[in-house]
């Protein structure tokens, strides 16, 4: 995804458009290959919207999670009041990011890349996976009243400008996740063998990775109007989880068998 992101902007001629500089240009492709996808560098401010692929930014927290994983299974299990503070001050610093983010304070950056305002919402995900009764009394809840509170509270808990980014409200992720949990156990009314090609194939981190490139790169070139725009950025997102998931990361996966 990187090579060709920067391939792509390079394509378009913008890399040629000013002094760049070999230093600051190896040091963002290696924050890009790393766990550092945070980083980005002046000279990339004025492509698209500012950042190549701002949804990477995720992949640091993540992997801040995976390593919490260990401690979170013993607090749940045998502390399971200092997980509900450690609950408690994520959803604080959280609602602190939302109304004081200042990214021009380094502090304020690196927490905010921290696992400590998005840890809530992770831990969310461990109180479904850990208790049944969670589970049916989400199950219960009708599908279009959910939907409707969601779509609610993304317009009336702080506008839905700023909850469509990354500062959404506790209450609209509460139910957005509830969404995605209904979602994930419904049983679909497909054929067998369009159920089995989904139960096979995960395009989700493919269409994470590409989507961004794929919208900055049509937000710099500027020829199509935003519906079109939109479209297009469906159709060669889709295509390139696609190719990822065939040529990259199904052929990846199937090597821990070896």
């Amino acid at each position: 995804c990187v090579f060709l992101s920067t391939l792509a902007v390079a394509l378009t001629g913008y890399l040629q458009g000013g002094d760049i500089g070999i230093f600051p240009f190896v040091m963002w492709i290696l924050g890009q290959i790393s766990v550092f996808q945070f980083y980005n560098p002046d000279f990339m401010r004025l492509f698209g919207v500012g950042v190549l692929n701002g949804a990477l930014w995720t992949i640091t927290v993540e992997i801040q999670f995976y390593l919490l994983v260990p401690l979170i299974h013993f607090l749940i299990n045998r502390r399971p009041g200092w997980l509900m503070l450690v609950f408690i001050l994520s959803l604080a610093l959280n609602l602190f990011l939302r109304s004081h983010a200042d990214f021009r304070s380094i502090p304020l950056k690196l927490l905010a890349v921290s696992f400590m305002p998005w840890v809530y919402m992770f831990l969310c995900g461990f109180a479904i996976a850990h208790t049944e009764e969670l589970k049916v009394w989400i199950e219960r809840i009708g599908f279009p009243y959910l939907l409707l509170a969601y779509v609610a509270s993304m317009n009336f808990i702080g506008g839905y400008t700023e909850n469509a980014q990354n500062s959404i409200n506790p209450v609209s992720f509460l139910l957005l996740a509830g969404l995605v949990f209904k979602i994930a156990i419904t049983s679909l009314p497909l054929s067998k063998n369009i159920l089995a090609h989904i139960r096979e194939s995960d395009y989700s981190y493919g269409l994470y990775l590409y989507h961004m490139p794929v919208i900055n790169i049509l937000l710099f070139l500027g020829l199509f109007p935003a519906g079109v725009n939109v479209a297009i950025a469906a159709v060669i997102s889709s295509l390139a989880a696609f190719m990822s998931w065939k040529f990259v990361e199904k052929p990846a996966l199937e090597l821990k068998r070896k």
